[in-house]
């Protein structure tokens, strides 16, 4: 469709047809997880023009809105993404998404792929990852609009693999080099730009070995490129950098549902950061429970690798009686049982219902490196 409208109606046709209908298939992919993929329609990033009504002082649409990708065999933001996959530069002329293809071959690669749009330019989009194996996802600009930063796995047809922080020099078209991250176990699961102008320093959200921690990775470092700047029984977030030494930052623990809070870097050690709550609008409501606590413990699994897990004790525990166990297996199998409030397979419900709850993270979860999680 080269129109809204056209859009529009083509989705009131199919839904005339009611509950019982049917969609016809004739190449993969045809479903994702519980979602359905639909031929014929894709997700597509929009770019409308608004403008000021001088006589009521109100912003109104000038001119249609644009598809950035019409008539292509691309989806953006990819069904699973949402707006973590785009950023747009400050001085709002260009745009980073992630995308992936809805051809036939989505099907076995899972690849992303990393788009710029200059939508001042005649030929406006560059694709910038295309010699990248892996799905590359989350784009970030710096706050000077010069460089672009993003995530990349390593091998294509996986979509739980380890990340790498990329950056992209937009003056100079080049993908820049920096520190060695193969060696970094703990596996990101968010970051954001730290110090962006002249350096290139970020924050890193990070599963570390069954725990939650942010890490300041430097990406030019020659050594010692990653710092960890948490170190305790919570669940850490995406880090929204205010200044250098202020980053607001949810985060949750196995007894705390997610919570606002501000890391303030102390002004006499640089080393040592404090976080503050600021929102808990759980606080009251958790007086009403007894909430447990998780121990961590470690034990040697197979080729004699330590293998860390989680147990939280029934509630009311008396060390002389014997408990049910629940065993709570986590999917993936990357991934990891981390000190996180969980909203699905939450382990308060079983100990409040006196069992002992075990979790483990076996070979192939993530934050223990590659090779564990690789391992057969």
């Amino acid at each position: 469709c080269e129109t809204m409208q056209c859009t529009a109606d083509l989705n009131a046709e199919v839904a005339k047809r009611g509950a019982n209908t049917y969609q016809i298939y004739d190449q993969l992919m045809i479903r994702h997880w519980d979602v359905w993929y639909t031929q014929g329609s894709a997700s597509h990033p929009f770019y409308q023009k608004i403008k000021l009504n001088e006589e009521t002082q109100e912003l109104e649409l000038d001119g249609d809105a644009v598809d950035l990708l019409l008539k292509k065999e691309l989806s953006s933001p990819p069904i699973e993404g949402g707006s973590d996959q785009f950023s747009i530069s400050y001085d709002g002329k260009l745009l980073a998404f992630s995308v992936h293809t809805k051809n036939r071959e989505m099907a076995w690669t899972t690849k992303w792929d990393i788009y710029l749009i200059d939508l001042t330019a005649e030929n406006p989009l560059t694709v910038l990852t295309e010699k990248e194996e892996g799905r590359c996802q989350s784009p970030k600009f710096s706050s000077d609009g010069k460089k672009i930063s993003y995530l990349c796995m390593l091998h294509k047809g996986l979509e739980s693999e380890n990340l790498y922080v990329r950056i992209y020099d937009i003056e100079t078209k080049q993908q820049l080099t920096g520190a060695d991250q193969s060696t970094f176990k703990p596996q990101i699961s968010d970051y954001a730009w730290y110090e962006d102008v002249g350096k290139n320093v970020f924050l890193l959200s990070v599963v570390d070995a069954g725990f939650s921690k942010i890490y300041k990775f430097d990406f030019n470092a020659e050594a010692e490129a990653y710092i960890a700047i948490t170190d305790d029984m919570n669940y850490y977030g995406t880090p929204i950098v205010l200044t250098s030494a202020h980053v607001i930052i949810n985060h949750s623990s196995f007894t705390t549902p997610d919570v606002i809070a501000l890391m303030t870097q102390d002004q006499m050690d640089a080393a040592t950061w404090t976080v503050t709550d600021i929102v808990d609008l759980n606080f009251k409501e958790k007086e009403k429970f007894e909430l447990l606590e998780a121990e961590s413990f470690t034990f040697k699994g197979g080729n004699g690798d330590d293998v860390q897990g989680w147990i939280m004790k029934p509630i009311q525990f008396d060390e002389t009686k014997t408990y049910p166990l629940a065993f709570l297996i986590h999917g993936g199998p990357e991934g990891a049982w981390e000190p996180s409030w969980s909203y699905r397979w939450n382990p308060q419900l079983w100990a409040s219902h006196g069992y002992a709850v075990v979790m483990i993270n076996p070979h192939g979860s993530s934050g223990m490196g590659i090779d564990f999680q690789n391992a057969d």
